[in-house]
């Protein structure tokens, strides 16, 4: 008996104690200006005394409010939160609690939602309400004398209409510190089939969608998911609903796996609210999860997270790389520059800058170390930060060439994991260089002669053929890069067959025959279907020239498809025909048209 005795002594300090925990919001006497209590995502009581002194028989009696004695009431008022609100009370007397549009003794007032209990238990009503209005409740004293006083608590809390977080409009009120379960077997926001609204962080993932809100307070969500029964899950932090064009904040995607996994997002701005979305992408397109909340205080992002801060990069005057910039995707958050435009998830980019001292550079992402290898960039160009992409820069690759860049002008580059997965500690260098100048023979306007003998020095990073001439029609060449041309002039007739080699991937072209070389100087940039071309993936070609006549005049394309620097030969290797150069005024290894 003692030990019980103990028990109930120590329980019923915990529960003084957790009483005198809640705030003190006493009711108005009258609706006319009442107190406010606020609304929170769970209940969270507040004390409460209704005076015995104030008025009889209240302001009116509410539809429920038929049992017992009518005694004095007490207001609140709140503004709603979300489409349905709760109102729990509990009282040491009977008391009748309702909920109303408007205070009934100041204008036309329509009761919501009643209910009415004996002393010691909990009213409670739920009705449906309007984001942004303000309602009046009603705690209505059915007991005890005229004079007696009502103590107990109160809580204000909102809870999606849906009651399951469906869509981001019925967001399940996220609460850090209690664990929320559920399934995400909704449609939700975004459209199965894709188009818009996409999913900002990971367009794939757009089926089954579970949703909550939640008001930042400056740090960040340490958001753990556990119990999923399927996989391809994905959670996603953006900071608006889907129709309102949202950026992405933080994501995890689990692919293949149902394992436990966590995501932090970075510090989440005090007062703003954000929507926090669990979705799958394939069958069954749904799954059960929990979800458990942490406030933590995130380390600060990189100093050049944005555009503003671009940490500047030295120009190489060659490809040698020999002053290179560090930098991190550790901590670092998503920029607001176009997240579409390119490929990967752009939610942990950093920002680099350079000043362009000529026409062509190359970008180099080397020495990749940490969580992921696999990295992406972009270049873009304007005042930071209404950037605009320049063209042709989205890169996967860890190496690209710009071309037509103006001489004098800042860009911007920008560095991220290609992954959705936050979290990314990947640590690199960006190198960016000055390719030689381009050879003469880069377009069919400089075409070199070649009697069907010559020796290439090819380099790598070169523009396409088709963006340096692209009049001409290309045939089997579905890309040209790194081209170099030539042309022949037949002064032996019969065939020509040829020899082309290298060590790596090659392709060819040959046009004609023209008339003379004047022709085929005016042609360039209208050349016609080839009459051979070989684009397969070797490095030995074998061009040929059937039936030449004399006098004739060919145009050659060669393409460096490896893209690396390597030596190509060009030999004649058969036929009765041949091509000289000395039959034309031009120098065979400088000279032009």
């Amino acid at each position: 008996m003692k030990n019980i005795i103990q028990y109930i002594t120590l329980g019923c300090l915990v529960f003084c104690f957790q009483q005198n925990a809640f705030a003190q919001i006493n009711p108005s006497d009258g609706c006319a200006a009442p107190n406010a209590l606020p609304v929170n995502p769970g209940c969270t009581n507040n004390n409460y005394t209704l005076a015995g002194s104030f008025s009889n028989g209240g302001v009116t009696n509410a539809s429920c409010a038929t049992a017992g004695n009518d005694r004095d009431d007490g207001w609140y008022q709140f503004t709603a939160t979300a489409t349905t609100t709760n109102i729990d009370v509990t009282g040491d007397e009977a008391r009748a609690l309702a909920v109303f549009t408007a205070c009934p003794s100041v204008g036309i007032a329509a009761e919501l939602g009643c209910d009415i209990q004996a002393a010691g238990t909990t009213t409670s009503v739920s009705v449906a309400t309007t984001i942004g209005v303000t309602y009046y409740v009603q705690i209505h004293r059915r007991s005890g004398n005229n004079s007696a006083t009502m103590t107990g608590t109160i809580c204000i809390y909102s809870t999606p209409s849906s009651g399951n977080g469906s869509d981001c409009a019925n967001a399940d009120p996220l609460t850090p510190g209690t664990q929320q379960c559920g399934t995400n077997s909704s449609a939700g926001d975004f459209p199965d089939a894709g188009g818009a609204p996409s999913n900002p962080c990971n367009s794939s993932y757009n089926d089954g969608e579970y949703w909550f809100s939640y008001t930042g307070t400056g740090d960040g969500l340490q958001l753990d998911v556990s119990g999923l029964t399927a996989t391809y899950s994905g959670l996603f932090v953006l900071d608006a609903c889907p129709a309102g064009t949202p950026n992405c904040i933080a994501s995890y995607t689990s692919g293949s796996s149902s394992a436990n996994f966590t995501l932090s997002t970075p510090a989440l701005t005090l007062g703003q609210t954000y929507f926090i979305v669990l979705a799958n992408w394939s069958s069954p397109y749904q799954t059960d999860f929990c979800l458990d909340a942490t406030p933590y205080t995130p380390p600060p992002p990189p100093a050049n997270d944005d555009c503003l801060g671009a940490t500047a990069v030295t120009v190489n005057p060659d490809l040698a790389c020999g002053s290179v910039t560090s930098g991190t995707v550790q901590n670092s958050t998503p920029s607001s520059q176009d997240a579409s435009v390119c490929f990967g998830t752009e939610d942990d980019d950093v920002w680099f800058s350079f000043v362009a001292t000529g026409p062509n550079h190359t970008i180099d992402i080397q020495n990749i170390a940490g969580s992921t290898t696999d990295m992406y960039h972009s270049v873009w160009e304007g005042a930071c930060p209404t950037l605009s992409l320049v063209a042709g820069s989205c890169s996967d690759a860890n190496s690209s060439t710009l071309f037509g860049l103006t001489p004098g002008n800042t860009y911007y580059i920008r560095v991220y994991t290609y992954t959705s997965t936050g979290g990314q500690t990947s640590t690199f260098d960006v190198c960016v260089g000055t390719p030689p100048p381009p050879p003469v023979n880069q377009s069919c306007a400089g075409a070199l002669c070649t009697d069907g003998a010559v020796t290439i020095s090819a380099v790598s990073g070169g523009p396409d053929a088709d963006v340096v001439n692209p009049g001409n029609d290309y045939g089997c060449l579905s890309s040209q890069p790194n081209p170099y041309w030539y042309y022949l002039q037949v002064d032996a007739a019969g065939n020509i067959d040829m020899s082309l080699t290298a060590g790596s991937d090659i392709d060819f072209a040959i046009w004609g025959p023209f008339a003379d070389v004047a022709a085929a100087q005016a042609a360039c940039n209208s050349y016609g279907a080839p009459i051979d071309c070989n684009y397969a993936s070797t490095s030995t070609e074998a061009p040929s020239i059937p039936t030449a006549s004399a006098g004739d005049v060919y145009v050659m394309l060669i393409t460096n498809f490896a893209d690396i620097n390597q030596t190509i030969t060009l030999s004649q290797s058969g036929g009765t025909g041949s091509a000289s150069c000395t039959i034309i005024p031009c120098n065979a290894d400088a000279g032009g048209w």
